[in-house]
């Protein structure tokens, strides 16, 4: 019997072992930043300000309107991130943010330490039950610049309630029911228009929306079609994440599976969709076939737990990325007085492949947020940097 017990214990170490090298090894030495040099602020040619304000908190994601020269962005309350964030299984919907907005910066408006900005106000919108609430992270846009229109299409973590009495779930049991809402405005935007609610089972686990248009886009689900439970949980390990392509005529369908913590994907002007895996640090380059479905075409190996992807108007792709990731979760917990690293890459498509570069670093979080969306403006050079659970965005301006 003591022959057996070893046997079975060895099988279960090598077991474990395997199973560290083959899905775990990376993500453990990304979240404790091993073999990692990471550098000053002061080593990279950029001055770097914080921009404060309660409106300018927690903002998870951006875009930039190049016509109008507007930067969206979608914010929040940093404590109540770290209380309702389904995605992640938090979720206490009581303490959820009573807050979120879409926030308009004006950057070719400066205003002291700042740029002009306002809140967009979303009248008619009735959010969950009446209350009028959105529960933001990431998004995307699409302009008309002939219509004058930009059209938003932004992720609603919203929390799950009994169709016919109203009353809330048991979101342990049952998860948010996530849904993708269209919103239109313009010029000098003061409110966003509600034009039409996306909700699909297949909308499960969304972290991100590249539009296609203004009644299509694929969404990331980091965890694939798992809300809750232990799929949940090891979805990231076993690659069951997925991204999702919703029509607004032909409802919502997977366009690739097995994915590993798929997270802030981006259309590129190159007509490719690439999909960042926070898990493994890597790019995945994807074509769109006739049927809407995705081929992978291309790996780029980044190195880093990485977040969103943001394109400009030059094509190049900017990526936020963590050089110690258990720092992000330090941040959550106390996100007012967190100095966790930072780290902002470009990626370069070039003749022979893709060029990966760090383009700034914050060693010491002295001035850059815990950066979960890094735009790059390339009319004037700027880098703006916004975080899920900083409360402030910081602006860098070219040496």
């Amino acid at each position: 019997m003591a022959n057996i017990a070893v046997k079975v214990g060895l099988s279960v170490v090598a077991l474990l072992a395997v199973l560290f090298q083959v899905y775990l090894k990376d993500a453990v030495w990304f979240g404790l930043g091993i073999g990692r040099t990471i550098q000053p602020l002061s080593d990279f040619p950029y001055t770097c300000r914080a921009i404060r304000d309660p409106r300018l908190e927690a903002c998870e994601d951006m875009w930039l309107s190049e016509s109008t020269r507007q930067l969206f962005l979608a914010c929040s309350d940093p404590v109540a991130r770290g209380k309702w964030m389904p995605t992640v299984g938090d979720f206490n919907y009581t303490a959820r943010s009573q807050k979120d907005a879409i926030v308009v910066l004006d950057i070719d408006k400066p205003v002291e330490q700042g740029f002009a900005f306002r809140a967009l106000k979303t009248p008619g919108f009735t959010g969950t039950a009446g209350d009028g609430l959105l529960s933001l992270v990431g998004f995307s846009a699409v302009e008309n610049i002939d219509e004058g229109t930009i059209s938003l299409l932004l992720i609603n973590n919203r929390p799950s309630v009994d169709a016919e009495t109203g009353a809330y779930l048991d979101h342990a049991s049952v998860g948010a029911n996530s849904t993708v809402e269209l919103f239109e405005t313009g010029l000098e935007a003061t409110e966003l228009k509600h034009v039409h609610t996306f909700a699909n089972q297949h909308i499960a686990s969304p972290n991100r929306v590249a539009a296609m248009g203004r009644d299509s886009f694929y969404v990331s689900n980091s965890h694939g079609p798992n809300k809750v439970g232990l799929k949940h949980l090891f979805a990231p390990i076993i690659g069951a994440g997925d991204v999702t392509f919703c029509d607004k005529a032909t409802g919502c369908k997977p366009a690739v599976g097995g994915l590993s913590f798929p997270n802030g994907l981006v259309r590129g002007l190159d007509g490719l969709i690439y999909v960042p895996s926070s898990l493994l640090g890597t790019v995945d380059v994807f074509r769109i076939l006739p049927d809407n479905a995705l081929e992978k075409v291309e790996t780029i190996p980044v190195g880093f737990s990485l977040d969103n992807l943001s394109v400009d108007k030059n094509g190049d792709i900017f990526v936020a990325a963590f050089p110690v990731g258990l720092e992000v979760y330090k941040a959550y917990k106390d996100p007012y007085n967190a100095h966790a690293p930072a780290t902002a890459l470009r990626i370069r498509k070039q003749e022979g492949g893709y060029v990966v570069e760090k383009i700034i670093e914050d060693a010491l979080g002295e001035a850059l947020p815990v950066a979960t969306t890094v735009l790059h403006d390339a009319k004037t050079g700027r880098l703006f940097l916004s975080s899920v659970i900083s409360p402030f965005i910081t602006v860098c301006e070219p040496k």
